[in-house]
């Protein structure tokens, strides 16, 4: 009975034991704990613990615990413990975003030789984006991310990653947002898309990640661009592009939004344009709702990629097209000219310059000359509108003196008082209305180049909208493509505030108008190239004489970058000189060192006087047919003696 006693309690005790968390074991025999323990990470659900191997050891148990319990009282291996040779075990199951303890237990001949649980610091899962996010070692990422719009989802695509990429994560975000939430597909090594449905109406960009073992090693995310998800039944639709150096135009169809809603352009350097970037009214839009808009060069950057989309309004919903990758076209080479002084004549100050050139142009003879001066001093840029036609000889020599410099003006009519607008002594003269061509009769409200100066000679370069109740300057003109669908202002201020561009506060005290502006913030803005038969850049919607195929004589005023004015002739249709087309006219004013020129009147009317000398001839015709032509003009521009 005693022996009987006895052994049930050791057993009882012996089962206690057995029970007791091994952590708490305490013995003078026991050996001691492992060393070297490392965690790693080996995909969202798995990590491997490592430790240095003990000698001595007879195998090993490994344990984990959570934020929630205090200790495993049975390892995870109890039954089948790992030999003694083994130094890393795999743990599977575990949730991406918990912290876990995991823990190893080296094992002696008997319980009480077993070592306590050695524990690695407290370890917390990370996702596949958290990994990405690291300092480290990190595979290929998937190459040429895009997201696109099909039907109502969001198509996303990408190259594969290479072969040590085990799967990939694909996430989605509103442009707004900063950071990606969790992903919304994992994939298979071998899928390169993935269609994301059941988006709401909205901008998102898409990632892509390629997922590695171990999850360190995972790739960063490689984004799309940012893609509209929109109803595709009203998206509009862009039809094709056309760039050259002077300015991207966009054909596309308007559809489902009714008759002639508010619709136009709008384009950014960076991500996806909407509303808040650069935007440009569309014209009436045809019976068709197709419609070919420019964006003109003035408000482009040369060697800049812009994404441009076009947009419609109904009420206060917006759809855009897909936006299209737009470059503009590469300027053409600065003639070089060599220029010469002309002495003054006696009464000219020198803070006027006179400047001749015989260099050929392009391999055509060519003869000019442009006199420059600060208009900020003693000298003053006037316009004189005479009563009656009038040589710009007999026009300058009645000011006694007083003019330096006179060139011809603007355009006129010689059966009437028109005259295009003009500003003299702060006083608008003239309406902006132009046509495409002398006999249409439906003339069309443009914005006309005017360039001039404020009371104090500051000089600038607008087109304006010259309304008769009140003129508006724009930086940009109206981008009207001749013969195609117009433009028409609304009566109230508002649309004319914010159209083309966003109002200008100036006031000019003298400036002329003629056009087309041929330089603008130091880019030629004009070209030959056509739309049909008219052509591209006629803007203004100037006699389209003005844009012949030859080169005739040419007017200009221009402004240099340091704020002088120049006021430029060359002679044309003659022996000597070839004249100048309206882009060569811009490239000459440009290699002058002008930042913005305006085209004046030319052929018979254009002339320079310097004091009394006529610089350039009054002649036209080549060989026998040669004759005088001595054009008197309505409205003139010179440099004056400052009253």
């Amino acid at each position: 009975m005693k022996i009987k006693y006895l052994l049930t309690c050791f057993l009882f005790f012996s089962a206690a034991l057995a029970c007791k968390p091994a952590e708490e074991t305490s013995s003078a025999t026991a050996r001691p704990k492992p060393e070297g323990l490392a965690i790693e990470q080996l995909t969202e659900t798995d990590a491997r613990l490592t430790w240095t191997a003990m000698t001595g050891s007879q195998g090993y148990r490994v344990y984990l615990r959570t934020e929630t319990s205090a200790y495993h009282v049975e390892p995870l291996n109890m039954n089948n413990p790992l030999p003694a040779g083994e130094t890393s075990y795999e743990y599977g199951g575990l949730e991406a975003g918990k912290k876990y303890s995991f823990g190893v237990q080296s094992l002696g001949k008997s319980l009480t030789e077993h070592s306590a649980i050695a524990y690695a610091p407290e370890y917390t899962m990370q996702t596949a984006y958290e990994a990405s996010q690291h300092d480290g070692t990190h595979i290929d990422a998937p190459a040429d991310v895009t997201a696109v719009a099909e039907r109502g989802e969001l198509k996303v695509t990408w190259k594969a990653a290479g072969d040590r990429a085990e799967g990939y994560k694909v996430y989605i975000r509103s442009q707004e947002e900063e950071s990606f939430g969790p992903a919304v597909a994992s994939l298979a090594a071998g899928e390169t898309s993935y269609a994301v449905s059941g988006l709401a109406a909205g901008t998102y960009v898409a990632g892509v990640q390629a997922v590695a073992k171990p999850l360190r090693e995972s790739s960063r995310l490689a984004e799309s661009g940012p893609c509209r998800v929109q109803d595709p039944s009203k998206t509009p639709v862009i039809n094709d592009v056309k760039s050259t150096y002077a300015y991207v135009m966009v054909n596309y169809t308007i559809k489902g939004l009714g008759n002639n809603p508010e619709h136009g352009l709008c384009f950014s350097k960076d991500g996806i344009p909407d509303l808040d970037d650069t935007v440009i009214w569309g014209p009436s839009l045809p019976s068709n709702k197709t419609v070919s808009q420019l964006i003109p060069n003035a408000v482009l950057e040369y060697d800049t990629d812009f994404q441009v989309c076009v947009y419609a309004r109904s009420g206060d919903d917006v759809w855009y097209s897909t936006p299209v990758k737009v470059r503009l076209g590469e300027e053409p080479a600065l003639p070089s000219l060599d220029w010469k002084r002309v002495s003054n004549p006696a009464g000219v100050p020198a803070g006027v310059e006179v400047y001749a050139t015989e260099t050929p142009l392009n391999g055509r003879p060519f003869k000019a000359w442009y006199a420059v001066a600060d208009c900020r001093k003693d000298i003053e840029l006037r316009m004189v509108a005479p009563s009656s036609l009038t040589t710009i000889d007999k026009l300058s020599a009645g000011f006694n003196g007083d003019c330096y410099v006179m060139i011809n003006g603007g355009y006129f009519a010689w059966d009437s008082g028109w005259s295009s607008p003009y500003v003299i002594d702060g006083k608008r003269v003239g309406d902006g209305y132009g046509s495409s061509r002398t006999s249409d009769k439906s003339w069309t409200l443009t914005t006309p180049a005017v360039l001039g100066v404020d009371k104090e000679g500051n000089a600038s370069a607008y087109w304006w909208s010259a309304r008769p109740s009140k003129a508006y300057y724009y930086t940009l003109p109206q981008p009207t493509v001749p013969d195609q669908a117009k433009y028409w202002y609304e009566s109230n201020d508002t649309q004319l505030s914010s159209f083309p561009g966003q109002d200008q506060q100036w006031e000019p005290y003298n400036a002329i108008s003629a056009g087309p502006m041929v330089l603008y913030d130091n880019k030629v803005v004009v070209d030959h190239s056509h739309n049909g038969d008219w052509y591209t850049t006629n803007y203004e919607l100037l006699a389209s004489d003005i844009f012949p195929g030859y080169s005739p004589d040419r007017t200009a005023i221009g402004i240099l970058a340091d704020g002088r004015v120049v006021l430029f002739v060359c002679d044309g249709r003659v022996d000597e000189s070839d004249g100048a087309s309206l882009p060569e006219l811009g490239l000459v004013m440009k290699s002058i060192g002008c930042v913005a020129a305006q085209n004046l009147d030319g052929g018979g009317s254009t002339g320079m006087m310097l004091g009394s000398t006529h610089l350039n001839t009054w002649e036209q015709g080549k060989g026998s047919s040669r004759k005088q032509e001595y054009r008197a003009v309505k409205t003139a521009v010179g440099f004056f003696k400052r009253r």
